[in-house]
């Protein structure tokens, strides 16, 4: 296992976003639910509660996992600074033991413009210990002034999207919707939609996932 700082983040998943849009579902702090998703998220931005009430509430939206994601929001700990970049051909986490269907999210700025310019996001899908998912608050922050985009909308995208590829296992991205490696204005104004989507085939998998992280079961390739 390797376990770095998070200025090596540069080895994990990055989004790049040239645009975005959405809406809501609510948000829970507390107890580890029977059954569903447990994000804890740790604010390091110091975005406002009601920027994070809304964006969590559109990240759930997206994720459309069914009503079970639920945000525990914090301001910080110490696994919020640590970084495994293990890299795994299995989903097996036996490291993370029962806390395997608790993810950890952060929200952080003061990267450089030069640090990966453009890119909103990361994630470490074999992760076992230490944060699973980030994104940049203060990218998100410009994106939302130069586009004109509601900002919980484009935090709760980023986070839907980081955690995507969490729960698919995947760094890897695909042609339409949510998982797309870079998105524009238009992405949200194809239908009339408000938001993007995962696909059918991506929903079932994550879903999957969900349900294996719920009943503490084990996978291996």
């Amino acid at each position: 296992m390797s376990i770095a700082a998070r200025a090596i983040s540069r080895f994990g998943v990055f989004l790049s976003l040239v645009g975005l849009g959405a809406q809501p579902s609510e948000t829970s702090s507390g107890a580890v639910p029977a059954e569903g998703l447990y994000v804890r998220l740790y604010n390091l931005a110091g975005v406002s509660a009601r920027t994070l009430k809304l964006a969590t509430r559109n990240a759930t939206e997206v994720l459309a996992i069914a009503d079970n994601v639920r945000w525990d929001v914090q301001d910080d700990a110490p696994e919020a600074h640590i970084v495994d970049l293990s890299v795994r051909s299995s989903r097996h986490r036996s490291g993370r033991g029962y806390s395997d269907r608790n993810l950890v999210v952060i929200i952080e700025r003061g990267f450089p413009d030069s640090y990966h310019p453009d890119e909103l996001g990361y994630a470490l899908p074999d992760a076992t210990i230490g944060v699973n998912a980030s994104v940049f608050y203060d990218r998100i922050e410009r994106l939302h002034k130069s586009a004109e985009i509601d900002l919980p909308i484009l935090l709760g995208h980023a986070l839907a999207h980081e955690i995507g590829h969490v729960l698919l296992g995947t760094k890897d991205h695909s042609a339409t919707g949510i998982m797309k490696p870079r998105w524009s204005k238009a992405d949200f104004e194809v239908g009339g939609l408000t938001r993007l989507c995962f696909t059918p085939e991506q929903s079932q998998r994550m879903r999957d996932e969900v349900l294996r992280r719920s009943a503490g079961r084990f996978c291996v390739d």
